[in-house]
């Protein structure tokens, strides 16, 4: 049997802050305590799906759309 999640790549709480545009690894903390991100532990450091982090980039689709509107006031 194997594990679907055994191929996926692992990256650091610290590389995982880099790739969210710089946010606090206080910040990630609090989502794998919340439940948004899971934690792999390897040996004594905490890892986390690459996967799951890209999930959390997500374009404001908002914010584009009250731009657009006032750029045209």
């Amino acid at each position: 049997m194997s594990d679907k999640r055994q191929d996926e790549t692992l990256i650091s709480i610290e590389r995982a802050a880099e790739r969210l545009g710089g946010v606090s690894t206080s910040s990630i903390r609090n989502w794998i305590r919340q439940g948004q991100l899971t934690r792999v532990k390897v040996g004594r450091r905490t890892m986390l799906y690459e996967r799951e982090v890209c999930a959390l980039i997500k374009p404001d689709q908002k914010g584009h759309k009250r731009n657009d509107s006032a750029a045209t006031d």
